[in-house]
């Protein structure tokens, strides 16, 4: 017998042999199925996708085979498959034989103009492809810009957004953030995907608690609209203008105009009310909300009235409340009320709450020495509130990967306590707002009390 295999199943044998002698075996049989769902629960949360051929990727989708395509089987989003243009694409099976089909005739001039209108098509219908293949974002581990490939949490934010424009309506979101993962980016670049591919004439506003965080905003907008090729900006049959610039100063500091598009974005500051005014905009980013000042003077709910009120009801507008959590304020008040039903059930909000958990972010995962007993220890220790075990198996039961909790227990040794931990990463929006801002009472008891809340006689 190969020693190779012989230690190897030795191995495997002593590690069977040792895990029985610490747990029993309706223990180890649980544990085996918990291992079984993890993998389902892994596979559902960090699922890959490539933008560039479609596969796997966030929507619904439809194959597409050109012969003589870079890629000759492409997934497009089903929307894509209404215009004339991917239609008869489609029924041709190649780009030659669309330029038969459609001109009569076929060269290479020819076909790069029908490659680049099949481009800005799939640019105009599939977010996930226009960010991959034109915006370019920091490299976190420093270097050259890297093509913006979303993340399993923006994919979550972004068919937030897609959903509500896709049913034809407003889009209307809150975002509780938790950690830096990206939420504003993928925001803006949204936005732009909007102003450039769907609608013209489309002013947006960006509104910060301070100058520097709409300004820092504002310049990755800037930066993305550069880099755009430039037949991005144009309709089909419209010729480019080669001396209009991409984006330009608009009279003042805090006003940027994109000329092709006919469009302006504008920055201002919750500390300047008049500054903050949106005028014409279609669409508003107000971030970090919830740091936003509350004096005498100085009202959030003002300022975000001066931003937005302009904003028609339609499809195509946009507005988004982004922040992380500050204690009780206009930006709670506005999160519960997303969260909000009246006694008939009716939503009281126009607005989507949207909250990412650390656990869904898939840079907080670390693989433990030994899944079964890792796996085991949760399940034994499950009700032991001695060194928070309760509170990590609870984190199992709201969706969090083994991976995910063993990282997180590793992760909390840093502090010192607990609760520390969870402020920095909370794993719902309860705990978020549990340890931001001053509370007197424990915000659980307080959430379940709510539901039976009136409004005063």
């Amino acid at each position: 017998m190969d020693i190779a295999l012989t230690g190897g199943w030795m191995a495997k044998y002593i590690k069977i042999n040792h895990i029985e002698t610490l747990f029993s075996a309706i223990v180890i049989r649980n544990a085996e199925e918990m291992i079984r769902r993890n993998r389902e629960r892994e596979a559902e949360l960090f699922k890959s996708y490539n933008p560039l051929t479609g596969e796997n990727a966030p929507g619904k989708r439809k194959r597409i085979y050109l012969d003589d395509f870079i890629n000759s089987s492409v997934f497009l989003p089903i929307e894509m498959f209404s215009t004339g243009f991917i239609y008869k694409l489609d029924l041709a099976g190649s780009i030659e034989e669309f330029c038969w089909q459609t001109y009569g005739e076929y060269n290479e001039d020819l076909r790069n103009t029908v490659i680049q209108e099949f481009l800005r098509y799939w640019a105009k219908y599939d977010f996930y492809f226009y960010c991959y293949a034109y915006a370019r974002i920091k490299n976190k581990e420093g270097g050259e810009d890297v093509p913006f490939l979303l993340r399993p949490a923006q994919v979550k934010l972004a068919e937030t957004f897609e959903r509500m424009r896709r049913a034809g309506k407003p889009i209307r979101v809150i975002l509780l953030k938790a950690r830096q993962w990206g939420g504003s980016t993928c925001t803006q670049i949204y936005m732009s995907w909007i102003q450039i591919m769907h609608v013209k004439s489309w002013n947006s506003i960006i509104v910060g608690h301070q100058g520097d965080s709409a300004a820092e905003v504002k310049d990755m907008y800037v930066k993305l609209i550069t880099q755009l090729p430039e037949f991005l900006f144009y309709e089909e049959g419209v010729e480019f203008d080669g001396s209009l610039p991409k984006i330009k100063g608009g009279g003042t500091s805090n006003i940027s105009l994109i000329p092709s598009r006919n469009c302006k974005i504008k920055t201002a500051t919750a500390m300047n009310p008049e500054g903050a005014r949106g005028g014409d905009s279609a669409k508003a980013h107000c971030t970090e909300v919830a740091f936003w000042p509350q004096t005498e003077k100085m009202d959030p709910q003002k300022q975000v009235k001066s931003s937005c009120s302009g904003i028609l009801y339609k499809p195509y507008t946009m507005i988004v409340y982004e922040s992380t959590p500050n204690g009780q304020n206009f930006y709670k008040d506005e999160w519960d009320r997303a969260n909000g039903t009246d006694d008939h059930g009716e939503r009281l909000s126009a607005f989507e709450p949207l909250f990412v958990a650390w656990w869904e972010i898939e840079e907080y995962r670390l693989d433990p020495e030994d899944m079964l007993e890792w796996a085991c220890t949760l399940i034994e220790r499950r009700n032991d509130k001695s060194g928070n075990w309760d509170y990590m198996y609870w984190l199992w039961t709201i969706g969090a990967t083994l991976q995910g909790i063993y990282w997180y227990r590793q992760k909390m040794k840093e502090y010192a306590d607990i609760q520390d931990m969870q402020q920095e990463y909370p794993s719902d929006p309860v705990e978020a707002f549990k340890y931001s801002g001053q509370l007197v009472f424990d915000i659980y008891k307080v959430e379940q009390l709510r539901r039976f809340c009136r409004e005063p006689v």
